[in-house]
C-alpha cells in the first residue's frame, strides 16, 4: 500500500464537520512530534481510505486529546471513527523509542544481541513502541468492522461498574484476533526487510520481546482487574485475552516466514515463558509497580476456565456476521 500524505489540519475541519467535538482531537502538534505523527497518521488514515479488503467506508482516524492508554471506537451517523489517546503515543515513546539501553538489563541478553546494528536496520526497542500502536489502531479498526450496538455510544474499556455483556466480552475478543493477525504483517515485514539474521532463535526473540510488550500495553490500561474474572466488565482478563493474542502471533508468523525462510515453527510454550519473563523484567527495568508475582500461579490456578470460556468467545466471535477474524477468513 501507498502510503499518501494528508494534510491533518484540514483533515481536523472536515472531523468537526462531521461530529466529532474539537477539543477532544489532538491537533496541536510540537515540532518535534510532528514528523512522527504526521507518519503514523498517513499511515493509519491512508489504510482506512486505500480501497483494500480491511478498509472500510467511510472511516477516519485521529489522534484524541485524551493522555491515559488507550483508544476508541464510535459512530456518528453513517461515519465511523477510530482514536487513539495522545497519551498512548506519548507513554509508548517514552517507556520504549527513547529507551535506547532497554536492553542491557540482565536477562535480555538474546534480545540484544539481536538488536545489534550488524543484525538489524531498525531498533527493536522502537519497534515494540510501534507494534503496540498498532495493536491499538488494529483493535480498534475491527470495532468498526463489527458496527455492533455497541459502537454508537463510543467503544472504550471500562471496569467500573459496567454491566456484563457476552457480547461485548467477545466483541473485544474479536478486536484482539484481528489485532494479532495485523501486527503480524508489520512483525514479517520487519524480519523479512530489516532484521539481517534470518534464524527461528532470532525472531523468537524479537516476538518474545514484543508479545511482552503487548503485555505491559494491556496491563498498564487504567482500572485494570489483575485478579482473574470471567463474567465481569467490559473486557475479558487480561489472561485470557494475552493466552490468544499468543496463539494468534506465533501461528500467523509461521504461516507468513514459511513461504519465504525455511526455519522451523515458532514455540507457542516457549514463547509464554519467555513473553512472561520478558515483561516481569521490563516492569522491573522500567519501574511501572505491576503486580506480577502471582501471574503464573493465576494461570496455574484458572486454567480450566481460560480454556472453557476462551472456547465460548470463540464460538461468539465466529458466530457473529460482522466479526474482524470472520471479514479475515473471507
Amino acid at each position: 500500500m501507498e502510503i499518501p500524505y494528508i494534510d491533518y489540519a484540514k483533515y481536523v475541519e472536515a472531523l468537526i464537520s462531521m461530529g466529532i467535538p474539537k477539543g477532544n482531537i489532538y491537533g496541536n502538534w510540537s515540532k518535534e512530534e510532528a514528523e512522527q505523527l504526521q507518519d503514523k497518521f498517513n499511515m493509519y488514515q491512508g489504510y482506512l481510505q486505500a480501497g483494500l479488503k480491511f478498509s472500510k467506508d467511510n472511516s477516519y482516524f485521529y489522534f484524541s486529546e485524551d493522555y491515559n492508554l488507550g483508544g476508541g471506537a464510535i459512530k456518528i451517523n453513517q461515519n465511523y471513527f477510530a482514536k487513539i489517546y495522545i497519551g498512548t503515543f506519548n507513554r509508548l515513546s517514552d517507556l520504549f523509542t527513547k529507551n535506547e539501553t532497554l536492553f542491557d538489563a540482565q536477562g535480555l541478553e538474546a534480545v540484544k544481541e539481536a538488536n545489534l546494528p550488524i543484525n538489524t536496520d531498525f531498533p527493536i526497542n522502537e519497534l515494540m513502541c510501534q507494534i503496540c500502536l498498532h495493536f491499538t489502531y488494529y483493535h480498534e479498526v475491527a470495532h468498526l468492522h463489527q458496527d455492533s450496538k455497541f459502537l454508537v455510544h463510543e467503544q472504550t474499556e471500562d471496569h467500573s461498574n459496567v454491566k456484563y455483556d457476552f457480547e461485548r466480552h467477545f466483541l473485544e475478543y474479536d478486536a484482539d484476533i484481528f489485532a494479532a493477525l495485523s501486527v503480524c504483517t508489520h512483525i514479517f515485514q520487519y524480519f523479512d526487510k530489516y532484521h539481517n539474521r534470518k534464524t527461528i532463535e532470532d525472531l523468537e526473540e524479537i516476538t518474545a520481546i514484543l508479545l511482552a510488550a503487548i503485555l505491559i500495553r494491556i496491563l498498564l490500561s487504567p482500572g485494570i482487574k489483575v485478579d482473574f474474572y470471567t463474567k465481569e466488565t467490559t473486557h475479558p482478563h487480561w489472561i485470557i485475552r494475552m493466552m490468544k493474542i499468543i496463539e494468534v502471533i506465533p501461528n500467523q508468523l509461521d504461516t507468513l516466514v514459511r513461504t519465504k525462510y525455511k526455519i522451523n515453527s515458532l514455540s507457542q510454550v516457549e514463547l509464554i515463558r519467555k513473553s512472561l519473563i520478558y515483561a516481569r523484567i521490563l516492569n522491573n527495568e522500567l519501574s511501572l509497580d505491576i503486580d506480577f508475582n502471582n501471574v503464573q500461579n493465576m494461570i496455574k490456578d484458572n486454567i480450566a476456565d481460560i480454556k472453557s470460556y476462551s472456547e465460548e468467545l470463540m464460538e461468539g466471535v465466529m458466530g457473529y456476521e460482522k466479526s474482524a477474524f470472520n471479514k479475515w477468513n473471507s
